[in-house]
């Protein structure tokens, strides 16, 4: 998440991406070091949102690549 828009990030993007189906957003918000995943695209938003913290483990469901873990991501932040 960009320090000067997480409006933007937070509100318009993931309307924009679920409507155009994208399956997957990722909103990563590094000064709050926490993971916005969110999925089940519908018309104009998402069904589902999990907020995850550093100490968490997480993967994308539409991608097999495994998982990640969010304290490597914000290491040294």
């Amino acid at each position: 998440m960009a320090v000067s828009s997480p409006k933007t990030d937070m509100k318009v993007k993931p309307a924009l991406y679920a409507a155009a189906g994208v399956p997957e957003l990722w909103v990563v918000d590094v000064p709050g070091r926490r993971l916005h995943a969110f999925s089940e695209p519908r018309p104009g938003d998402y069904a589902t949102t999990v907020v995850l913290g550093a100490d968490a483990v997480f993967g994308p469901r539409h991608v097999e690549i495994g998982q990640l873990e969010l304290r490597t991501l914000f290491a040294g932040v």
